[in-house]
Order: structure tokens, then sequence, then C-alpha cells
């Protein structure tokens, strides 16, 4: 039955190996997740992720969820019992997978996506033989979405703007009530382009603003648009 569902998830898989290592006394953990995000909502209000242990020692894990916001561009975490996972813990054999079940114990009524972060996190080993080894842990953080009852049109506002360090950057609002993934962004003057395209992943939330950095030299004066690259596929946002 588990295997069944793994396979269902279909490719997209993300695998995250944290290396511990001292001299000789190396050894790995590794992880398979069966999905990068986790999607609910009124009609699937839960899910099963799948938790794959693909090195040679068993693993313990541990699963928490916190919730996620964001305020004065910066991401905000906070505890919540929103959203239940099961089980909290699980020992994974080496080669062996694990169904994590998650569900969300809200309102699903709400004209306003909820936001949240899945921490999938490796618990160090007990092992006194391996006490004066270095270890690094692995720890693992996915979005989780609650979408709202009806679907929102996507209402972005940007300006240029400058940290108090003197740092050019983007400043984006999301009016609307569905968050927005960024894949990348370019600035953009009346029939040509302003500079460098600038990747990596962003999220901006419902009602929140983030910084976006821009290169130091960026040419910003003159820009009037910026070009993003979203899930929604392009979107040209006129800059204030």
């Amino acid at each position: 039955m588990m295997f069944g569902f793994f396979q269902k998830l279909g490719p997209a898989v993300l695998t995250v190996a944290a290396l511990l290592s001292n001299g000789a006394d190396a050894w790995a953990g590794e992880l398979k997740l069966s999905t990068v995000r986790i999607e609910l909502n009124d009609k699937q209000s839960s899910t099963a992720l799948i938790v794959s242990n693909v090195g040679e020692t068993d693993t313990l894990v541990h699963f928490r969820v916190m919730s996620w916001g964001q305020a004065e561009a910066q991401d905000v975490l906070s505890p919540t019992q929103d959203v239940m996972v099961n089980p909290p813990m699980a020992t994974i054999a080496a080669g062996q997978k694990q169904m994590i079940r998650i569900g969300y114990k809200g309102n699903l009524q709400q004209q306003t996506e909820r936001t949240y972060r899945l921490f999938v996190e490796e618990v160090p080993h007990q092992n006194r033989e391996r006490v004066q080894a270095v270890e690094t842990y692995l720890k693992i953080s996915l979005p989780v979405f609650v979408a709202p009852l009806a679907k929102t049109e996507s209402r972005l506002s940007g300006v240029i703007d400058r940290t108090p360090a003197g740092q050019p950057v983007l400043r984006l609002h999301n009016a609307s009530g569905s968050h927005v993934r960024l894949v990348s962004y370019t600035l953009s003057t009346p029939g040509r382009w302003q500079g460098e395209k600038q990747t990596g992943l962003h999220y901006v939330l419902p009602g929140a603003t983030m910084a976006l950095p821009l290169p130091a030299d960026a040419r910003i004066s003159g820009a009037t648009t910026v070009e993003l690259l979203t899930d929604a596929g392009v979107v040209a946002v006129p800059l204030k």
C-alpha cells in the first residue's frame, strides 16, 4: 500500500544528504522525500508524505509543523496546532520507507490561504562509540499551503528601494489571497532589459511584502517594470 502511493506521486522527488565526518570515522544519513511542498484544500484536508532512507544506517526522524508568516520582509515562524502530523517521530530503517500523514484541523471556509512549514529533522544518534565524532544533522523544511475557498487573482506591486547599507532591493507586495512563488525576476525599461536576470526561489505570502536582492551595480534608474517568472507563468509588474 505504501509503495503504491509512492509510485502514484510520480517523479517529484527531493533528495537531501547530510554527511557526518571526522577523518576515518565518517558516515552519512540520507533521506528522500516524495514531494517538495504540501497543498491542502476544502476537498482534501489531509495527504501523505513518503520519507525514504536511502542511506546505510537506520535514522530517527522528527516531524513538526510551524505557522509561517512574513513581516518586515522576513519569514516569521510560530507554534501552531492547526496541522497534525502522524507519526510525529519515526525510526526509518536503512533502505526502507515511512508514510507520514499530514492533516489540517483548522477552518477550511476561509478567503485567504493559510501557510505553514513542515520540518523534517534527523535526531542525533546516542552512540557512545562515536561521542568524539563531529556530527551534522539533517533538517529539511517544506512549505504547507491550505488553499482559500475561491481562487484569487494575482495582485502584485513593486518598488525599488535601498537598505540602510545602500544595497538596492526590489520590494514586492502581494495583495492577493494566495502565495506567489518566484523563480526569477528581471528589471526592465521600455524596449530593453535592465541588468541581469536574478534567480533563486522566493515566496511572497498573502498580504506580505518581501525584499528581493538586486546586484550592487544594478542600473535601477529608469526601470519601470519587473518581469517575474512564477508558478503561474511570466508576470510583468509595473514599478511605482
